[in-house]
């Protein structure tokens, strides 16, 4: 039934849509031929006075048609297009957040240049945290243009230094380097962790107080999904891991670092494949990727 209901609300959205489409179309048309007309009769009449000739009734054709299309523009100009085209030119800090929300980056980038938007710390909108909005929601096909954008507005972000997002009085609730940010469970994106690396971001940032690298992030499978997209295939999860794993050691992550409590990207990979195991990996799948990332994983 709710399907049912979208589709027809849908359908009368497009019919008013059509209909007024038609409805203007035909105004300005009718307009057109008024304004023709006026013209050919402005430039006949002395003409026809000459010859003794009036236009008589004729003079009342461009008058009805100016009667009728006249107000149905009027109508249209100011109340949808004129408000459109002014929706469409101006945006703020909230209409940026939409986008971003959305991981609509020709969106966020028409937002950021429009004349009227603008930043503003004391209600905590701020370059930062608009980042910061793209990695919670996993909007990766933003966090490129952003930083262009930001960075040609005069905003530059320094994606080697922890990024502070801050509530509305401007204390900070989370401070993270912005690759840390994007490889933890929950957020890891790899297209995020590509945007920041090839804008500058060091690949083998640690954390401050873990020591937690990206690649060990990797290790865990939080690059596998989100909200348990593999529905319990523990292959399909060791896949995926595997995939960002190699991606991250191809950008040139170091499997060396050790953690503030000992553990290396090996040792984190080990148990991640001991966890699969508990859950169903078979004992073939988890001696062949042992095998394989022991080697690559070794420090």
């Amino acid at each position: 039934m709710g399907g049912c209901s979208v589709l027809v609300l849908l359908g009368a959205l497009l019919a008013m849509g059509a209909a007024f489409l038609i409805a203007f179309l035909g105004a300005l048309g009718l307009f057109l031929v008024a304004v023709t007309l006026t013209i050919v009769f402005a430039v006949r009449t002395p003409r026809r006075r000459a010859a003794g000739k009036k236009l008589g009734a004729l003079i009342a054709i461009p008058i009805v048609l100016y009667a009728v299309s006249i107000p149905v523009l009027a109508f249209s100009l100011t109340q949808v297009i004129v408000p459109f085209a002014v929706d469409y030119t101006t945006a703020n800090y909230n209409d940026a957040c939409e986008a971003v929300r959305h991981d609509n980056p020709d969106e966020l980038a028409r937002c950021l240049t429009a004349t009227t938007f603008a930043f503003d710390d004391a209600q905590g909108d701020t370059p930062e945290n608009l980042l910061a909005l793209a990695f919670e929601y996993r909007s990766a096909r933003c966090v490129g243009p952003l930083l262009d954008e930001l960075d040609g507005l005069g905003h530059p972000i320094d994606v080697n230094a922890p990024l502070d997002r801050t509530d509305i009085s401007g204390e900070a609730y989370r401070s993270q380097y912005p690759l840390l940010w994007v490889c933890e469970e929950g957020n890891a994106e790899l297209d995020a962790v590509q945007a920041l690396i090839e804008r500058g971001a060091d690949i083998n940032i640690q954390d401050e107080d873990t020591g937690w690298t990206p690649l060990m992030w990797a290790c865990t499978g939080a690059f596998e999904g989100y909200w348990d997209a593999y529905d319990g295939d523990e292959a399909a999860c060791l896949a995926q891991t595997e995939d960002a794993i190699d991606q991250l050691l191809a950008w040139g992550a170091d499997p060396g670092p050790a953690s503030a409590e000992g553990d290396t990207a090996l040792s984190i990979f080990e148990a991640y494949i001991a966890d699969l195991q508990l859950t169903g990996l078979s004992e073939d799948d988890a001696l062949k990727a042992l095998s394989t990332y022991r080697d690559k994983l070794a420090p």
